[in-house]
């Protein structure tokens, strides 16, 4: 099958200089959407430039130097992704770790990634660090995006509040007195074959290993990926992401986002929430781990009132769906009963379908139209389906939690 690369993505040689290249193409469209107070706010490719200039240099301003090693410990995030792209732009060595890991398995991967500086999300993960810092010289940094005594933190301790963490806002404005001509050749000194990141393994048969990848490793990945990305700007497409950031995967979910200029939904946090944000965000495109759609499948599949017609539907949404990221005309024996089925079932089907794309339309197609009676019985499996999807969601975050990280 032909592949052909997606046309509205960037020009960045590098991840130092894809935010930059974004907000240029990309201007006021929304890059990052989260929610506050009740109510979701954007960033448009604009603002997300502007911040993560003023973290970078902020980071500069800090004494971080290129190729020095700056560990993230925190959730799923708009601030994980500012903390991320500014190190990258100082030209610094970004380092996940885990939000989940203890504090003996963050001692290791800050000592073994010899890290001067650390960003944590707030008083619980600062606590980690508090319990283990006397055995950490080279850490000479301590930033927190949720300042002790602030809305989303559990309160000081004398520990805590011996490590002086930096509140990431003041990062932010120590970057706006800076001269933004240290952060354009610090960008322009990165070349794709300097390290960009350490991704850390599980640990599962031995001490966690650092994967070393370049800037060049990470564009290639996206520039691959884009030759059959179906992702586009234009057409509003938005990226729900509750995957951990500290995880390869999610993280090239982030650099592909931003690159091809969609908008990137972070979950709000709490995984009891994602069924009702899912909802709210409506995202056309919700990457996840491949056993959660195999469970989708099964159940599909264990509502198909004809097994051999569901197979039959399958194949057809895997034609449709191949032509349509190739970019390539679909016939109409193929168009006229896709677009006839997601009519007839209305807005249920299209919700679901931007959901689970061929396998949300092999659901609906299981049933034939043609009588009150069929619409209704491919309604309910569509509404089935989409609560079992909620339910999955919930309990496979609770599952990842519970095991720990996952290899990277």
């Amino acid at each position: 099958m032909e592949a052909t690369a997606a046309p509205s993505a960037t020009a960045a040689q590098t991840i130092a200089d894809l935010i930059p290249h974004a907000a240029e193409r990309y201007g006021d469209r929304p890059a990052v959407r989260y929610k506050r107070d009740g109510a979701w706010q954007d960033v448009t490719y604009a603002e997300l430039d502007e911040i993560v200039s003023e973290v970078a240099l902020g980071l500069i301003d800090l004494g971080i130097e290129p190729g020095e090693r700056v560990c993230i410990l925190a959730n799923t995030r708009p601030e994980w992704s500012y903390a991320d792209l500014g190190a990258s732009s100082a030209g610094a060595i970004v380092v996940p770790i885990y939000q989940t890991n203890s504090p003996e398995e963050c001692h290791w991967v800050i000592s073994d990634s010899d890290a001067c500086a650390i960003v944590c999300e707030d008083a619980s993960q600062l606590a980690k660090v508090a319990a283990i810092r006397d055995t950490l010289p080279h850490l000479r940094t301590i930033v927190v995006i949720d300042p002790v005594g602030g809305p989303s933190s559990e309160g000081a301790t004398p520990e805590i509040a011996a490590l002086g963490a930096i509140p990431l806002e003041e990062v932010r404005a120590r970057g706006r007195a800076r001269n933004p001509e240290e952060l354009d050749a610090r960008r322009a000194s990165v070349r794709p074959q300097d390290t960009f990141t350490f991704i850390y393994t599980s640990g599962t048969t031995g001490p966690p290993k650092g994967c070393v990848l370049t800037h060049g490793n990470y564009r290639a990945i996206i520039d691959m990926v884009e030759q059959r990305a179906s992702l586009q700007s234009d057409a509003g497409d938005v990226v729900y992401l509750y995957l951990p950031l500290a995880h390869s995967f999610a993280l090239l979910l982030q650099l592909l986002v931003f690159d091809l200029g969609v908008t990137l939904a972070y979950f709000g946090g709490d995984t009891q929430q994602i069924i009702g944000e899912l909802a709210e965000v409506k995202p056309t495109y919700l990457p996840s781990v491949p056993r959660i759609f195999e469970k989708i499948y099964t159940l599909v599949c264990a509502n198909a009132p004809d097994p051999d017609e569901l197979a039959g539907a399958v194949r057809v949404g895997v034609q449709v769906r191949e032509l349509q990221q190739a970019g390539r005309s679909i016939p109409d024996e193929l168009q006229a009963p896709w677009d006839l089925v997601a009519r007839s079932v209305g807005d249920d089907a299209v919700e679901l379908h931007r959901l689970l794309g061929t396998v949300a339309m092999a659901a609906v197609q299981v049933v034939r139209v043609g009588n009150g009676a069929q619409v209704a019985q491919a309604q309910q499996i569509l509404t089935d389906a989409r609560r079992k999807l909620y339910q999955i969601l919930a309990a496979e975050d609770e599952e990842q939690a519970a095991d720990g990280p996952a290899a990277g």
